[in-house]
């Protein structure tokens, strides 16, 4: 009996690393909720039904954590009340469920399961570590059955624009349309991924659409047989696929060019309109920025030190205290102590502040 005994004994050491791994886990999937959600100044009724719907899909405590920045500078700056929902996996529920009760009522949070994970045959090589959130966008009609126009976001975005403005403009969509999106890169772009890669899939126009933010008609696309096309390029494109659901979504652009609208690029502002000369987002300059993307991390790394800047001022402004016009001087003033960067802002024409100050009189608080 006395070797297995031992054997028994030797068993312990690695039970006890299991639960203390497992512990340091749900030790890591805490989150600390935002120290407050704020209400506009100005809350007005948006006259009819249904409101605005903004979806996004959130797998892990990191996605949690890049959701909720995102909702609240949605939050600061709509004045009209909206609907946000979560496609999300069992520890992003979880965390969202302790923020639910704390959101603002005029903000309805609605949390909703995967709906379907992609089998192995249709995942690109690279997708090993496999997260069901990515492909999710892909199946918006079936998730939402009695929505008709909704706008889909990645969870690493800031609003510089509230959803009345913001809708207004993705919202505007022809007969013919049932996509709203913008460029991968722009007509002037000769970098591309979509360029760059000898064409690994069809795609749209010269260089590509990029899926991290658009809206789609889901009563027309229901319509027209998306469910059945979408299952038709997975089976057809096995192998090919590199990009996930952007590619398939390029693939379906390619194939009805007449279905997408193109939207200017200041409402999908990322790294790849810094990375190159040929890519500069001439509406951003003009205008401002609508939604700052920070694809690739760009949030969290120095690669593109104007960008993480930027989001380092939203991070750290006190909203309770200060209003838009303070945080334009604030984001002109911390960015333009980057000279030696002239990567996003060459002619220095500070338009990451411009959205701002043109809501200077805005308050984020009500009085």
């Amino acid at each position: 009996m006395a070797p297995l005994r031992w054997k028994l004994y030797l068993a312990v050491p690695p039970a006890v690393v299991v639960l203390y791994l497992t512990n340091i886990f749900f030790l890591d999937t805490r989150i600390s909720l935002p120290e407050v959600w704020l209400h506009p100044k100005i809350l007005a009724g948006t006259g009819k039904d249904p409101r605005p719907v903004v979806v996004t899909a959130a797998c892990g405590v990191e996605a949690t954590k890049e959701l909720l920045f995102s909702l609240r500078s949605l939050i600061l700056f709509s004045h009209v009340p909206f609907r946000y929902v979560v496609i999300a996996d069992g520890a992003a529920a979880k965390l969202l469920y302790q923020v639910q009760r704390t959101i603002p009522p005029h903000v309805q949070l609605e949390i909703v399961g995967i709906y379907k994970r992609i089998p192995w045959k249709y995942r690109p090589w690279h997708d090993a570590f496999h997260e069901p959130c990515t492909w999710q966008r892909l199946y918006l009609p079936e998730i939402l059955p009695y929505d008709s126009l909704v706008l889909y976001v990645d969870v690493d975005i800031l609003f510089f624009e509230g959803i009345e403005d913001v809708w207004q403009v993705f919202s505007q969509l022809g007969p013919e349309h049932v996509i709203g999106i913008t460029m991968e890169h722009e007509e002037n772009s000769t970098t591309s991924i979509y360029q760059t890669s000898n064409g690994h899939v069809p795609h749209y126009g010269k260089t590509g659409i990029q899926a991290g933010i658009f809206v789609m008609d889901l009563e027309k696309v229901r319509s027209w047989g998306w469910k059945e096309e979408i299952q038709g390029i997975l089976e057809e494109r096995q192998g090919d696929i590199i990009y996930k659901d952007q590619d398939v979504l390029n693939i379906y652009g390619h194939r009805h060019q007449e279905a997408i609208k193109i939207l200017p690029c200041r409402w999908n502002f990322r790294q790849e309109h810094c990375r190159y000369e040929g890519n500069r987002c001439l509406s951003a300059y003009k205008e401002g920025i609508g939604i700052l993307h920070g694809a690739g991390g760009s949030f969290e790394t120095w690669e593109f030190p104007g960008i993480r800047k930027a989001a380092d001022v939203f991070r750290e402004w006190d909203f309770l205290k200060k209003n838009a016009s303070g945080l334009a001087d604030e984001m002109e003033r911390r960015i333009a102590m980057l000279d030696d960067d002239p990567s996003c802002d060459p002619l220095r024409l500070r338009f990451f502040s411009k959205t701002f100050r043109k809501q200077s009189s805005q308050s984020f608080v009500t009085s």
